[in-house]
């Protein structure tokens, strides 16, 4: 037994001792004149023990708790521990313990440990006996969690935010960075912000969003500005599902810094901000600002490979530009509706809500120009294919059955218009047999002599 006494006053009535003594037991200590300081350091032991004792295997009343240890020769550590309240029925502890030396260790188990934290492996085992083995175990000293277990992740990011402030606040022994808590707290909050994203609840996502720039803006962005450009983006495309108008200002944002992308992360984030400008001048008719803003997204696209994984977005990018440049240049717009026509087939981007009309559009109107610009009866091909994947959106349900049909019957006319003027009378009659099927008629009008 080690004992500092200039840590113990207990009176004026018990001399204050200036020297060390070291016994094993309480017993050998019994003929020290130091005895009263043993005996009062045992009282406050057991005491401690005892009111640990009797919250054993549950913090649920607490739902965290924040605490440090020291143990013989173990490093010093910090750790927080917290019980699933969401979900009782689990009976899952999380503990996260951050030593002096830097390293940390993360924990999801059935039963909780801060009594080990609290008191020591050898002085828990004296009065619990040899610790059990958990039903329920999960032991990393990496939060690197994926797939059915990626939850935990967020729960120790959490966990350690948490513990950092509270160290900051309250003092400790590990000493932790600030900047390295504010980093820690800004990635706490993007993703906080990205599960109410998934979870549809922008209204939540929003303000962990604009917390997480406000940091970064604190910090200074120049070092972290993909970082920077992404929970921006994140800012816009929420205030756009919530039809807020501030999105613009967001895009803009990141607009104004387009020259500081240097990868292809923060390329992709001024992208999208392009391609929101392009959409927004498809809506007003603005087809030269259209076709400027589109020029920028494929230059950003070649040079920077942005959107690289994004197929939805180069789809609509070569789409659009494609149909902007029919009277411009032939050549380029066929060659624009052929590559989002093989981006929408090789994704299977047809099985995509939002994606599924326009990729019937573009058959429909790379058909169109084969036939009415070049002269091509390889339109035939693409009508057809638009032809089949409108047939299939009326099983699968994934555009509005009203919408479909008005489809097929314009498809369906241009298809036959073209077989008539080509003399494929025959191919026209069983054309109009399919199209009956599905209860479209097309317009008639007389094959060209």
């Amino acid at each position: 037994m080690e004992l500092y006494f200039e840590y113990l006053s207990l009176g004026e009535d018990i001399p204050q001792p200036d020297t060390l003594e070291f016994y094993d037991t309480l017993e050998e200590a019994a003929g020290s004149e130091f005895f009263p300081y043993f005996l009062e350091l045992d009282k406050r032991t057991d005491k401690k023990v005892l009111e640990v004792m009797k919250k054993i295997d549950d913090t649920r009343e607490y739902g965290m708790r924040v605490g440090s240890s020291m143990h013989g020769g173990e490093p010093a550590k910090i750790y927080i521990e917290m019980f699933n309240s969401k979900q009782p029925e689990l009976r899952e502890y999380f503990q996260l313990v951050e030593y002096q030396d830097g390293r940390r260790r993360y924990t999801a188990t059935h039963e909780s440990c801060f009594m080990q934290l609290e008191m020591g492996q050898e002085l828990y085992e004296a009065y619990f006996g040899p610790k059990r083995e958990p039903e329920y175990y999960i032991d990393t000293d990496k939060n690197e969690f994926t797939g059915a277990r990626v939850r935990y992740r967020f729960i120790f990011h959490m966990m350690q935010v948490m513990l950092h402030e509270h160290v900051m606040k309250t003092g400790g022994f590990v000493e932790i960075d600030p900047g390295t808590v504010s980093e820690e707290k800004v990635e706490f909050l993007v993703e906080q912000g990205v599960i109410h994203h998934m979870e549809g609840d922008e209204q939540a996502a929003v303000p962990c969003f604009r917390e997480a720039v406000q940091l970064l803006e604190k910090q200074g962005i120049q070092e972290k500005m993909t970082v920077y450009l992404c929970t921006c983006q994140k800012i816009a495309m929420s205030l756009e599902r919530l039809d807020d108008p501030e999105a613009e200002a967001w895009w803009k944002k990141i607009y104004a810094l387009r020259e500081e992308a240097a990868d292809e992360t923060a390329a992709s984030c001024v992208a999208e901000a392009v391609m929101s400008f392009y959409r927004q001048a498809r809506q007003n008719n603005e087809d030269a600002k259209a076709k400027k803003y589109l020029r920028e997204v494929l230059e950003l696209m070649q040079e920077q490979q942005a959107l690289e994984e994004d197929w939805e977005t180069q789809f609509e990018v070569h789409l659009g530009y494609a149909y902007l440049m029919e009277e411009e240049d032939l050549e380029e717009s066929l060659r624009e509706y052929r590559k989002a026509i093989h981006i929408a087939r090789d994704h299977h981007l047809e099985q995509v809500r939002y994606c599924a009309k326009a990729v019937e559009t573009a058959y429909n109107n790379y058909a169109w120009v084969l036939w009415n610009k070049c002269g091509s009866e390889e339109a035939i091909l693409y009508y057809g294919r638009a032809i089949e994947l409108l047939e299939s959106y009326l099983f699968t349900g994934i555009i509005d059955k009203e919408a479909v049909y008005h489809e097929l019957r314009h498809v369906g006319s241009a298809l036959n218009r073209l077989y008539l003027d080509t003399n494929h009378l025959q191919e026209s009659e069983r054309l109009k047999e399919r199209l009956a099927e599905n209860g479209v008629a097309p317009d008639e009008r007389p094959a060209q002599n």
